[in-house]
């Protein structure tokens, strides 16, 4: 009895015969055994004979043809296969990709040689065989910005390649155990689907630099940018409804990455009756015709990519179900601001740090008539992980190094507001002293006691971790470093009896490094990098925005810029001001030194 193959190409299509003359024999035409592979093919509803050309192509490994009646999408077709194929791998080709004769064997090559389960994947490049238009120079730039970093590292990262396709393979039984591909979204989107899946699992992605495919582009203009942008932009909040945690890696939130200019524009062409992609369709097609001219073919791509993204977000927000629904699942910004003392100056103190309870209570009492609400480091990570909907003016409250006058100026202000905050504590001085300013600064703020923490933790307060004993993390080693960031986790635990997710960087500073340790202890970092958060802000490196005193006009400031435009503005000045004065003392020394060598 013959063994069955080790792997099986799948290969989903639809009315591509003529395509597919030119494909499918480089498909058959492998290097590996015939034995050891074989080819099915489904057609999903084709009515253009391309299965009588199937069977008249010759191939030496086992050539299987799947029939079906009516067009059901790519990810039914694809299921289809898989649950037909005998291999114990699948490895998923398009019909209009060219094969290198290695490449069946490079794949089942890397499986084998790996000592896990892993999706396999090469690079498809864009044919030159392919058509000289927009849709294909577009699709050329976007592959190519793709594979570089691949190409260059070799390392597979999260979410960029967190996806299954054209020239994937895995195994079959973890293909199936997974489900395969979501049929809900046809033929748009689900190889990211399935991709963010298998990442999230566990499964181990290798990139294959020599396993290359040709991709043979024939896709209109119009097919790219409408059409494919429509179904994509459908799938897309379908896919992200659907696994929540992966919404980092959506497209729909990079709009806010955008100036305030650009992201009011779009909105308002994504909430607009009519569509704006009609008026741009000329100036793509004169563009099209002057395409071998440099400047035409850079101003055609840019308006294949406003057609595209107007289409997708329209899309996006029929399926959300309107640009408000959209907006809230979408496009929170969060602006975290940071506050460190309450409380009257006290002289011998670092006066920036310090805001009156006048002031803090004026703050309070703007951001209430303002209609901000607060919220916690939870309802922030939950919005991002599991697509809970925020407030519609989120504001979190955060107050570092723990002090005690909190207790008496800043928590019954909040109380009385019904706010919420979180505090960041320094766990080893719970109840002493500010002991890590005390080389600046004579003069040393009481902090909170173990009991002033648990209290406040049942009015709404929350508390996140600041370290033991405040050091500066980058002049750590890691030992000592972990040392402080665990401990600070487990200290802060004992008190309130739960987990904590929060942790704030002391001084703010960090690197990679830093990133990657506290992150591992804590959801949530924050630094004092200025700027507000969204969907896509590394939780590594939260911005803030810091609270210096003043009123509530100057508070007004910061959440309209994301950070205190008067203190920027002042430290330009100072600065300017402490650059003019060295370059005239410069002057003054090289005048002094030119007369004493003259005399």
């Amino acid at each position: 009895m013959q063994s069955p193959p080790e792997i099986s190409v799948i290969i989903a299509t639809l009315n591509r015969r003529a395509l597919l003359e030119r494909t499918f024999p480089t498909v058959v035409d492998q290097d590996l055994h015939p034995r050891r592979y074989e080819v099915v093919v489904v057609l999903d509803g084709c009515t253009d004979e391309t299965a009588e050309f199937l069977r008249n192509v010759p191939a030496a490994c086992n050539v299987r043809i799947v029939e079906q009646a009516q067009n059901q999408g790519q990810s039914r077709a694809a299921n289809i296969g898989a649950q037909a194929a005998h291999g114990e791998f699948l490895l998923f080709l398009d019909d209009d990709l060219i094969c290198e004769r290695s490449l069946v064997r490079l794949h089942l090559e890397a499986h084998k040689a790996s000592n896990r389960e892993v999706l396999v994947f090469g690079p498809v490049p864009v044919s030159n065989e392919s058509p000289a238009t927009l849709a294909t120079e577009w699709t050329r730039q976007a592959t190519r910005i793709y594979t570089e970093p691949l190409d260059r590292t070799g390392v597979p990262i999260w979410p960029d390649n967190a996806t299954v396709d054209a020239n994937s393979s895995l195994s079959r039984r973890v293909f199936l155990e997974y489900g395969g591909f979501d049929e809900t979204l046809h033929s748009a989107r689900q190889n990211e689907e399935l991709g963010i899946r298998l990442w999230h699992g566990g499964l181990g992605f290798t990139y294959v630099r020599a396993a290359v495919t040709q991709h043979i582009f024939t896709k209109s203009n119009h097919a790219l940018a409408v059409l494919e942008g429509r179904a994509h932009g459908r799938a897309e909040v379908r896919m992200m409804r659907k696994l929540p945690y992966a919404r980092e890696r959506s497209h729909l939130p990079a709009i806010l990455e955008s100036p305030l200019a650009k992201r009011q524009a779009y909105r308002f062409l994504t909430g607009m009756a009519l569509s704006l992609e009609p008026v741009l369709r000329p100036a793509c097609g004169v563009a099209q015709i002057l395409i071998n001219i440099q400047i035409f073919k850079k101003l055609g791509l840019r308006i294949m990519d406003w057609r595209r993204s107007i289409e997708f977000h329209r899309a996006a927000a029929r399926e959300a179900g309107g640009v408000r629904t959209l907006a809230a699942e979408f496009w929170s910004v969060l602006p975290v601001l940071m506050y460190h003392h309450i409380g009257p100056r006290v002289p011998g103190t670092n006066p920036i740090l310090t805001v009156t309870p006048s002031e803090f209570e004026g703050h309070i009492r703007w951001l209430k008539r303002q209609g901000y609400t607060t919220i916690l480091p939870a309802d922030w990570l939950d919005y991002c992980l599991e697509g809970k909907v925020l407030p519609s003016k989120p504001v979190l409250l955060t107050f570092d190094d723990a002090y005690a006058d909190l207790a008496e100026y800043c928590f019954p202000v909040l109380e009385k507001n019904d706010c919420k905050a979180v505090v960041f504590v320094p766990t080893s001085d719970v109840g002493g002293s500010n002991t890590w300013d005390q080389a600046s600064w004579p003069v040393a703020h009481r902090l909170l006691s173990a009991e002033q923490i648990a209290r406040a933790a049942t009015k709404g307060i929350d508390f996140g971790a600041h370290t033991r004993t405040h050091p500066d993390l980058q002049h750590l080693k890691p030992g000592a470093m972990d040392i402080e960031l665990e401990g600070s986790k487990h200290d802060l635990e004992r008190i309130l009896g739960r987990r904590i997710l929060s942790f704030a960087y002391p001084y703010g500073h960090y690197g990679d490094r830093e990133v990657e340790h506290a992150h591992q202890q804590f959801a949530l970092c924050f630094t004092t990098d200025e700027g507000k958060n969204i969907l896509t802000t590394d939780r590594g490196r939260l911005r803030r925005i810091m609270v210096y005193p003043g009123g509530w006009h100057r508070l007004s400031l910061c959440l309209s810029f994301g950070f205190d435009p008067i203190r920027r503005l002042r430290e330009r000045v100072q600065l300017r001001t402490r650059s003019r004065r060295l370059w005239q003392a410069l002057q003054f020394f090289q005048k002094a030194r030119s007369s004493k060598e003259s005399s």
